[in-house]
């Protein structure tokens, strides 16, 4: 019935098993029998830590009237406590007691929850069976071809070790093709199956992927070439860049300063149509919020409406020592255009339900799949579209992202610890930046890279950045090279140590994933939450202060890395310009030369996995 399930061979009886597997004598977890826990869900919200749930929902579900949410909520706090087993077994002894419990998001996360544990066969047993049971779901196919193909992709940019058979391969591919076949082309799960399609290939150095990844990108020729200088690049430097490429740059940039002026500072704000952006409550991670509202900006410069980011807000991100929940308490206002906190309480249309003559529409996460459907993804204003989709995004990032200057201090106060001097005779540099992600989203929506395959990456990436430096004007003697890691995972950084003491490896703390359930962080109060969302600032924009980055673009928040490392020289030729007078291009684009980085080295997906 499913040609890329034919393809596998696997005996049928297999498929079976993970539903059919009975749990004798259920078994709580031990942290039950830890004391009598009569408390109620609001008992422990007050301030408790995850173990209160566990205690409470370990007991609930030995119970004779345990309930689907009971399983559920003891799944995800054991998950997010790092007992990764446990959540596994509970998930499955759930699925086999109560009725309608194997679910296709549960069917999803119990293949995760397998790979986690690199029990990759039993994971690629629950994909099947979830599409035995879902067969049209394209999700779960490329689920399947992530599990069989994580191997190909654990490093993009070598040889890779060839463990998978050709007929394996194959069967990846296809699995792809019956994803994307599967999904409607505004799913994030067709862009990601296509992406994957291309990373597989990329790994094979076979001369199908640029052409593919044109085509999926719509790009035009000098768009497309824009794009390899950007993203595509191998890692070596390239002394043969275009030598009008700054120029037309800063040409394009003051264009856009000029016009981006006009719209989000108009002399009238009561004349102009308004687009008010909120975050809410949504816990997604700081890269995809932002991703979103350059999504919402793209749509109001597209649209001629002033982009207003709510002040009445109820951003989880912002807590502690924030006037409101909102987005300013940590970036610049993007307009002087405002609203009352009253007004903003309106009862505004959804942008994608609203109608173009609406003088106020909202936009929200709701809202993300309207502005796809709408190719404001992909969408670069004409006046710009020689220059590529990830110069406009980078810009519109920029623009948007502006530090509050508090934050700004707090960032700079942390790099100077991360990079003080040893000594007045040595300089440090911060040459590398690695973004590992191991932590809450891995496997969910791209293939696991192994730590080998990151430090492989990052020596090969020293040694091309020496030899470029050795062809320049300057010289790395003398200076210590710091490689900077932020990642999600306190594991991460000690075996990193571990396999590679020779690095001068620094880290930020963040207290992501260290037994905190990450859905529960704001109900528990388990954390400072302002202090979280400065750590993640200030790993994403030492990221960005890198010379050079090492990431996987699967990741929005290596994704915005990048485009604020881009970014740095935007800024550059701001500043030069000031200082140049703006007489001669050809000075100011000099002068912001050295602020130009080195090209990226992405693990996984290019970096339009998904813009």
């Amino acid at each position: 019935m499913i040609r890329s399930l034919a393809l596998l061979r696997l005996p049928r009886t297999l498929l079976l098993l993970l539903l059919v597997v009975r749990v004798p004598g259920l078994k709580a977890p031990e942290d039950v029998n830890a004391k009598d826990t009569s408390e109620t869900l609001e008992d422990w919200r007050a301030g408790e830590h995850v173990s209160a749930a566990i205690r409470h929902y370990g007991s609930r579900i030995r119970s004779s009237n345990a309930s689907a949410n009971d399983f559920h909520h003891l799944v995800s706090a054991l998950r997010f406590a790092g007992r990764i087993e446990e959540s596994a077994n509970i998930l499955k002894a759930g699925m086999e007691t109560v009725p309608g419990f194997a679910t296709l998001q549960n069917l999803l996360l119990l293949g995760s929850l397998l790979r986690l544990q690199d029990r990759q066969d039993e994971a690629c047993e629950a994909f099947q069976h979830a599409i035995l049971s879902h067969p049209r779901e394209g999700k779960l196919y490329l689920q399947l071809a992530m599990t069989m193909g994580s191997s190909l992709l654990s490093h993009s940019s070598f040889p890779p070790p060839f463990s998978l058979s050709r007929h394996s391969l194959l069967s990846v591919a296809r699995l792809c093709q019956t994803a994307t076949r599967l999904s409607e082309w505004t799913e994030e799960t067709r862009m990601q199956s296509l992406m994957l399609s291309v990373a597989l290939l990329r790994t094979l150095h076979d001369s199908r992927a640029p052409p593919l990844l044109r085509r999926i990108l719509r790009m035009d020729a000098t768009a497309w070439h824009r794009y390899e200088q950007h993203v595509m690049a191998t890692g070596e430097e390239d002394d043969a860049r275009d030598e009008g490429r700054g120029e037309e740059e800063l040409r394009a940039q003051r264009l856009l300063d000029s016009t981006w002026n006009d719209l989000q500072h108009p002399r009238d704000c009561s004349k102009k149509r308004k687009v008010l952006f909120k975050l809410e409550g949504n816990i997604f991670g700081l890269g995809a919020q932002l991703h979103l509202l350059t999504l919402v900006a793209s749509y109001a410069w597209r649209s001629g409406r002033v982009l207003v980011t709510a002040r009445n807000d109820s951003w989880w991100y912002a807590e502690e020592g924030c006037q409101r929940k909102s987005f300013e308490c940590y970036f610049l206002p993007i307009t002087n255009c405002s609203m009352s906190l009253r007004a903003e309480r309106g009862n505004f249309p959804l942008l994608g339900e609203h109608e173009e003559e609406d003088e106020i529409v909202l936009a929200t996460i709701k809202s993300e799949s309207w502005l796809k459907q709408q190719q404001l993804h992909t969408f670069v204003p004409p006046s710009f579209r020689s220059l590529g989709l990830l110069w406009w995004r980078s810009q519109v990032l920029w623009r948007v992202s502006r530090l509050q200057p508090w934050v700004a201090q707090e960032l700079m106060e942390r790099r100077r610890r991360l990079t003080s001097r040893p000594s007045p005779h040595e300089e440090e540099e911060l040459t590398l930046g690695v973004h590992v992600r191991h932590g809450d989203k891995v496997w969910e929506e791209a293939p696991h890279v192994s730590l080998a395959s990151y430090l492989e990456a990052i020596r090969e990436r020293l040694k091309q950045l020496r030899r470029g430096r050795r062809r320049g004007e300057g010289s790395w003697q003398g200076r210590r090279e710091v490689v900077f890691l932020s990642t999600d995972s306190t594991k991460v950084v000690q075996e990193m140590r571990r396999m590679a003491p020779e690095l001068d490896l620094r880290v930020f703390s963040e207290k992501r994933n260290q037994g905190v359930a990450f859905s529960l962080l704001v109900h528990t109060h388990a954390i400072n939450v302002t202090r979280y969302a400065l750590d993640a600032l200030a790993n994403l924009h030492t990221l960005a202060d890198s010379t050079a980055l090492v990431a996987t673009f699967s990741s929005n928040f290596g994704r915005a890395a990048l485009e604020l490392q881009l970014s740095r020289y935007f800024e550059a030729l701001r500043v030069c310009e000031e200082k140049e007078g703006g007489h001669e291009p050809d000075e100011v684009v000099r002068c912001a030369g050295p602020h130009r980085k080195s090209p990226p080295l992405s693990l996984d997906f290019t970096w339009y996995a998904d813009p």
